[in-house]
């Protein structure tokens, strides 16, 4: 028995109503399934308890049948009374969701990790990919897509409402698809046009660290187009470093 009512998938009906015929015993089968769920958890250090609630709330925050996990446990919530900036956070951003999927996997809950790419596969499906194409070759294509699209503004990460920039963490983004993509095949021997991938990485790494905006500030820019220091800067110093240290 699950311990939470069941869940309507998009487009199903509507779920049955909770049964209060027998609180204790569905009050034991919640209790047995979290005990029985973090006990699948690998980590074992500092902060135990901690962190089991970090991966109890990930958890809570994962969509049942579909594997996504929602960017917040809120809806329609205004960022002030009766402004116009309502926002519905019961959706799936790929950004955030791939972070909360990788500290899931690190805690050792793989069932999760699965139930999100599965979800993601669906998407791709859901975005013109035949049904039966092995989800290698969808990411390949998405790949392929990237390279003649990489270098066109975007509405970046943070609805600023400015519209379309050249938003250096976007661009940074593009580096690491292709980067774990050229990595993924080269590993894998999978196919890939291996040439025209790391040409793309390359190229963004380039504008990257040699924009004349950047230079201006001492620092990445938010976009190439004005002078505002990045608000991204910690997670991009980080993968510029670790790429860095790659190279080396």
């Amino acid at each position: 028995m699950h311990p939470y009512p069941p869940i309507a998938d998009a487009g199903s009906q509507a779920p049955p109503p909770f049964s209060t015929a027998d609180p204790v015993r569905q009050f034991m089968d919640m209790h047995r399934f979290w005990h029985d769920w973090i006990g699948r958890c690998s980590y074992r250090g500092r902060w135990q308890q901690m962190v089991n609630r970090a991966a109890i709330t990930l958890k809570l925050l994962t969509y049942a049948p579909t594997g996504g996990p929602v960017a917040a446990a809120t809806m329609c919530l205004p960022e002030q009374e009766g402004g116009e900036r309502n926002w519905d956070y019961r959706y799936t951003c790929v950004g955030d969701a791939s972070l909360s999927v990788r500290a899931m996997r690190d805690l050792g809950f793989t069932d999760e990790v699965d139930g999100f790419r599965r979800w993601l596969q669906r998407r791709l499906q859901d975005g013109g990919a035949p049904n039966g194409e092995p989800a290698w070759m969808r990411s390949a294509g998405v790949l392929d897509w990237l390279c003649d699209t990489w270098d066109r503004p975007d509405e970046g990460i943070w609805e600023t409402r400015g519209g379309r920039k050249d938003f250096t963490y976007s661009r940074l983004m593009c580096w690491v698809a292709f980067d774990r993509g050229v990595r993924q095949a080269v590993a894998t021997a999978r196919p890939a046009d291996l040439n025209r991938w790391t040409a793309a990485r390359d190229a963004i790494m380039e504008q990257i660290t040699t924009h004349p905006t950047g230079e201006q500030l001492g620092n990445l820019p938010q976009a190439f187009t004005y002078l505002a220091v990045i608000t991204a800067a910690l997670a991009l110093d980080t993968e510029l470093d670790q790429a860095s240290r790659r190279a080396q």
